[in-house]
């Protein structure tokens, strides 16, 4: 391993624990300790690749990566390549504040994720045998510390399914609304992405 691949994966370990076959996947990954979702790790996958591609280009053919005098072409062309996608990447960065509770996007991944989590641990808690599920959602918000936490604020129906039923998420709503048993319901998850533990923190509903 070069010193500018040591450097980066001790810099982001769970580089590391990507196999190249699966990089692309990696980008739905969080960084670990606090911080914000990384929105240069694809250049930085990327970033790898080039480096183990000049690694090998070296090792077969060093006339052809090194110039007369001074460093490796491919040193020169990796700082070059650092420096730009971290330019690109700044401005957008800088808006996102670890700690800071900001509106999620309903159509994430991570985000449909601890929904669905946390409409099941509902379900699960209920005595009710029809299934429930979001008649519309009216907030989600998202924030950053180690790990994640997710606030929904739902408006949760009654379907016409039983919970033992497949496909409940596609389960029709009782047509009459007193059989509906609307409830206005606030969910907090917190969320460990990259140790695939989910945990639903509070779970608050009324009537609507």
């Amino acid at each position: 391993m070069t010193l500018t691949a040591s450097l980066i994966n001790q810099e982001k370990p769970w580089l590391q624990q990507t196999s190249s076959g699966s990089r692309l996947a990696a980008r739905n990954l969080r960084c670990p300790s606090g911080s914000q979702w990384i929105p240069t790790l694809l250049f930085e996958l990327k970033l790898t690749e080039l480096i183990t591609r000049c690694d090998k280009d070296r090792d077969l053919n060093p006339a052809d990566v090194r110039g007369d005098h001074g460093p490796p072409l491919c040193t020169l062309l990796l700082l070059l390549a650092t420096l730009a996608g971290a330019l690109a990447s700044s401005s957008k960065e800088d808006r996102i504040i670890p700690g800071g509770i900001y509106d999620a996007d309903l159509n994430d991944e991570g985000v449909q994720h601890a929904l669905h989590f946390a409409i099941n641990k509902y379900n699960k808690d209920t005595e009710d045998e029809n299934y429930r599920r979001p008649l519309r959602v009216l907030q989600a918000r998202e924030q950053i510390v180690a790990g994640m936490n997710y606030f929904f604020d739902v408006e949760v129906g009654r379907t016409i399914c039983t919970k033992s039923q497949p496909n409940l998420d596609t389960c029709a709503f009782h047509e009459q609304p007193e059989l509906q048993n609307k409830q206005l319901c606030s969910f907090e998850i917190y969320e460990v992405p990259w140790e695939n533990r989910r945990s639903l923190v509070k779970s608050r509903c009324q009537e609507a």
